[in-house]
């Protein structure tokens, strides 16, 4: 099943990133006032992060072990089969 993220933009103009976790909890990423081309950049990261749970790509482990550590926390570490 491949993950699955869209985006929605508010009234103010602020861009944001939905989309479901694992347990099917529905989680929101405000993004602020971004262009659609940035947006759509990392909508598309977000559905890497939630698919590489089950299965891990070599560049998406890459870009993910670049980012600071208190933007990986919510992720809970690797999968054991990684």
């Amino acid at each position: 099943m491949q993950a699955m993220a869209s985006i929605a933009r508010d009234k103010n103009g602020c861009r944001r990133n939905q989309f479901v976790a694992a347990g099917g909890k529905r989680l929101v990423i405000r993004l602020g006032k971004v262009s659609q081309r940035t947006a759509e950049s990392t909508k598309y990261r977000v559905e890497q992060l939630v698919e590489m749970l089950n299965y891990p790509r070599a560049w998406t482990r890459s870009w993910h072990n670049g980012l600071p550590t208190w933007n990986r926390r919510w992720q809970g570490g690797w999968p054991s089969s990684a």
